[in-house]
């Protein structure tokens, strides 16, 4: 039976990172943190995106982002995560803006 469950790609260092989407539960979580994000539009060419960007961002929300980064990882690489969870981890606290536009990708569908 085929339910066209869509995953997303990322890649760090060479390796290529397939994402599953999150479970319903997280699925608030996620609109959240997109809409903080998306409130403030930030022009990449602005000489002063990335303070704007700094100046916009709290810990309430990496704690959020990273919250669905590891939940992703829980998902897409259930035996790697129970394995070694604490690696997992660091990856994911060491790239964790890399991963977030896949992880939206994923659950949005697009």
């Amino acid at each position: 039976m085929r339910f066209g469950i869509k995953t997303s790609e990322v890649v760090i260092d060479g390796d290529t990172y397939i994402f599953k989407p999150l479970k319903g539960k997280h699925l608030g979580l996620l609109m959240d943190v997109a809409k903080r994000l998306s409130a403030e539009k930030i022009d990449e060419d602005d000489d002063k995106a990335d303070e704007k960007f700094m100046n916009m961002i709290s810990q309430e929300l990496v704690n959020d982002i990273n919250t669905l980064a590891m939940e992703t990882f829980k998902i897409s690489y259930p035996s790697e995560f129970n394995k070694d969870p604490e690696t997992i981890e660091l990856f994911v606290t060491q790239n964790l803006f890399k991963l977030l536009n896949p992880i939206i990708e994923v659950n949005t569908g697009k």
